[in-house]
């Protein structure tokens, strides 16, 4: 169910009325984008409802997501607004491993096995698109777009850049001003053809008009024209102040200022204090909730007749709303007005109280580490297990997240937890592109730790996570690492396929050569599949560039890739896929025709599988 017109006719916007209606006459030409630009309070969302409900009323589909500041942390949250009730028709036209990929990270299927990577849900998400606009026109809407959640963010700007000639349009409202996070989609860059609209002041007449018809008030012409001056035009503002003046029973005389406050955080304030002293923990606990209900914030309260008349008077006083089964603030200043208001105590008994009621793992742990005042090792546990779940949702970024927190969260006595969390913080910021502090983590954690298999491991990861430096990032933390790692064969094998790689860059096949030998001997010893392919493939790729036969390597890791891309998912470091080095090996050798065939083959199951970068271990 999507967003509803506006129930009151749109004041001086006539222009961006004809603009938004250019646009979605615009839609069925090819790609596209409208952005309502403005500072808070401005008009921005009563313009977005009204471009989703025209567009409808033109006959085209559209998906909507309303973000929310409390939201932004939580994965693929607006993907999840957009796409339902969209995903049962569109799902069974896309590829087995995309699919897959799409419904574990909606929580559609249950979370586990190899978790998806984003490229994945990237890949579906697209298909999903263009499966909606292949049948009608598609629109796809968000209100404040500076609050998307970063996975949403980034899947979509995956989407939208692939689009070519398909009939999508994108209406979003886009928070200006201070504090501004700005669109991190991205969508001026993610499209060819963007429209911005910036909204500005409100005209006086139009203002004045508005004020009426919200407040009952007949303000004397020379209290609207300074009232349209305080408030620059701003509706939300002037329509606070008018508020202000009509509660207080206020009519300013000739030359005095206004009496209301400077800012329009005190203008909310003051408008929440009129409301009942019953709607206050309710109201704390919409503010507090990523999601929040009706039943949810009531039962964080204790459900009594009291608060439930709170948050209804609330409601009757246009300070919350009901939309889409949840109660959300009729603008989001109100909620984080509420949400700074409340003593530091209150609101971390609150996010107490969510936990205890909220069963998803991700909000679950944000509420607990909210309401802690300090390290504390249960914390840390439910942190450290929301960003494996995130993880396994292809959400590198909300892993990284709640892997640095469950960190900083870990008591100090505790050294191995606070060791092992170290080491997953820094994968996952890793994973979600943050190389710089996945970096900083380890470089932290080895100078703290001592010589060991433990540290062999961190020393491991440094390297593999540093190829824009052979030498001094790869070659010389990872035979650090060699030298402290003990006798666990796949971490040796991971450490010898980064020093033949290493090695053959720098030009020493011969050194490569005894690498790869080396890794083949402990690859035996592995289970892994991916690990004894990249093995032999490896050492066969080495053999081929020295002028010696070795067929019978690149057959068997040839083997192995195929047993592993009959799963769900391929684990296989897929930059140096066995088949992809065949390929290489035939260009070299001038079999430009084979090699053109294995590379085909390749890019397709790449494609069918999302392959990207599912292992990073060698960058080649």
């Amino acid at each position: 169910m999507g967003p509803d017109r506006a129930d009151h006719v749109i004041l001086g916007r006539e222009d961006e009325l004809h603009e938004l209606g250019r646009f979605l006459q615009s839609i069925p030409a090819g790609p596209s984008a409208l952005l309502l630009e403005g500072a808070a309070g401005i008009g921005k969302t009563t313009l977005w409802l009204e471009g989703a409900a025209s567009a409808r009323q033109a006959g085209y589909r559209v998906l909507t997501a309303r973000a929310a500041e409390s939201e932004a942390r939580l994965s693929y949250s607006a993907l999840g607004d957009l796409f339902a009730g969209a995903l049962d028709e569109t799902l069974p036209s896309l590829p087995g491993p995309q699919r897959r990929a799409l419904e574990t990270a909606l929580l559609r299927d249950e979370v586990g096995g190899a978790p998806p990577d984003q490229r994945a849900v990237s890949l579906a998400s697209s298909g999903v698109l263009r499966a909606l606009a292949a049948s009608e026109p598609l629109v796809v809407a968000i209100d404040d777009v500076q609050w998307l959640d970063t996975s949403s963010a980034r899947v979509l700007s995956f989407a939208l850049r692939r689009l070519s000639d398909e009939r999508v349009g994108v209406i979003a409202s886009l928070r200006l001003g201070s504090g501004s996070k700005g669109d991190p989609i991205g969508i001026d860059r993610a499209l060819q053809h963007v429209v911005r609209l910036g909204l500005g002041s409100m005209p006086e007449d139009q203002l004045g008009r508005l004020l009426r018809e919200r407040t009952g008030a007949d303000l004397p012409r020379p209290v609207l024209v300074r009232l349209h001056r305080v408030s620059n035009g701003n509706p939300l503002f002037a329509l606070e102040i008018a508020r202000a003046m009509v509660r207080q029973g206020v009519r300013p005389e000739p030359g005095r200022p206004l009496p209301v406050p400077e800012d329009l955080q005190q203008l909310l304030s003051a408008r929440l204090a009129a409301l009942p002293t019953s709607a206050r923990l309710p109201l704390l606990a919409v503010a507090a909730a990523s999601q929040p209900t009706e039943e949810l914030a009531l039962a964080a309260v204790g459900a009594s007749e009291s608060s439930r008349g709170g948050l209804a008077k609330a409601e009757a006083a246009g300070v919350v709303e009901r939309s889409d089964g949840r109660v959300r603030f009729s603008h989001p200043l109100l909620g984080s007005t509420v949400y700074t208001n409340a003593p530091p105590r209150e609101r971390r008994d609150m996010h107490l109280r969510l936990a205890e009621l909220i069963d998803e793992p991700e909000e679950r742990a944000r509420h607990l580490a909210l309401g802690s005042d300090g390290p504390d090792a249960n914390v840390a546990r439910a942190l450290d297990e929301a960003a494996r779940h995130s993880r396994a949702r292809g959400a590198p970024d909300a892993a990284a997240d709640l892997g640095e927190l469950a960190r900083q969260l870990t008591p100090p006595e505790d050294a191995i937890e606070l060791r092992r969390r170290s080491l997953e913080a820094a994968e996952f910021h890793f994973d979600a592109g943050d190389a710089a502090r996945a970096l900083a983590i380890l470089r932290d954690t080895i100078a703290s730790s001592p010589p060991g298999p433990d540290r062999a491991e961190m020393l491991y990861r440094l390297s593999s996570m540093s190829w824009m430096n052979l030498v001094r990032g790869v070659r010389e933390p990872a035979e650090q690492a060699l030298r402290e790692v003990g006798d666990d064969p796949e971490l040796r094998s991971g450490i010898h396929v980064s020093l033949a790689w290493v090695a053959f860059y720098l030009g020493d096949l011969g050194e490569a050569r005894e690498q790869a030998r080396r890794l083949v001997a402990f690859a035996e010893h592995v289970t892994d599949p991916a690990t004894r392919a990249d093995a032999l493939a490896t050492l066969d790729f080495v053999e081929f560039l020295l002028g010696r036969q070795a067929e019978h390597l690149m057959s068997q890791a040839l083997e192995l890739q195929d047993r592993m891309l009959q799963g769900s998912w391929t684990e296989a470091s897929v930059y140096t896929t066995p088949r992809s080095i065949l390929g290489l090996e035939l260009m070299w050798a001038g079999r430009l025709d084979e090699a053109r065939a294995v590379f085909e083959q390749e890019l397709a199951e790449y494609e069918r599988h999302a392959m990207y970068t599912v292992r990073q271990e060698v960058l080649c």
